[in-house]
Order: C-alpha cells, then sequence, then structure tokens
C-alpha cells in the first residue's frame, strides 16, 4: 500500500519527536516518485557529519490507515538565520 499525503503527514505528526531523537533536525513530506517509491514519503534532513538512527519506514496505527511511509534522509546544514 502506498502512501497517500495526508498518510505521510500524520506520520510526520506522530513520529517527529522520535524521528528528532534519531539525528533530524527538519522533517517534512514529498512525493515519493523523485525518491523511488509511488506515493508520498517523509523527508528527514540531517547534518552531514551526524551519525543517524533513522527507520525505513513508518507504521501508522490501523486508526490513521495503517500504511507504512518510507523514510529518505538528506543530509543538508540545519538553518541558521543571519
Amino acid at each position: 500500500m502506498t502512501a497517500s499525503r495526508a498518510q505521510a503527514e500524520k506520520a510526520v505528526q506522530l513520529f517527529s519527536d522520535d524521528l528528532v531523537k534519531g539525528g533530524a533536525h527538519a522533517i517534512g513530506t514529498e512525493a515519493g516518485a523523485a525518491h523511488g517509491h509511488k506515493g508520498y514519503v517523509v523527508v528527514a534532513y540531517v547534518e552531514p557529519t551526524t551519525k543517524v538512527a533513522l527507520p525505513e519506514s513508518l507504521k501508522l496505527p490501523p486508526q490513521h490507515g495503517g500504511a507504512e511511509v518510507p523514510v529518505i534522509t538528506k543530509t543538508a546544514a540545519r538553518f541558521k538565520p543571519q
């Protein structure tokens, strides 16, 4: 089952604390086609030199559709206001 945009956004809402604890500094959703997936994915941005412990996917509980949403990790420096 592919994840809809709403399901990917719900996965961010439910699991963002876990992703941050795993090393992500920014989290969003994107269409999966650009990453080799159907539907939508969660994108977790991490510092280039940070070791991370992020899952390959996030499983939504049945009451939220039960979809498995892939997690894509991208490296990017943390935003710093100037």
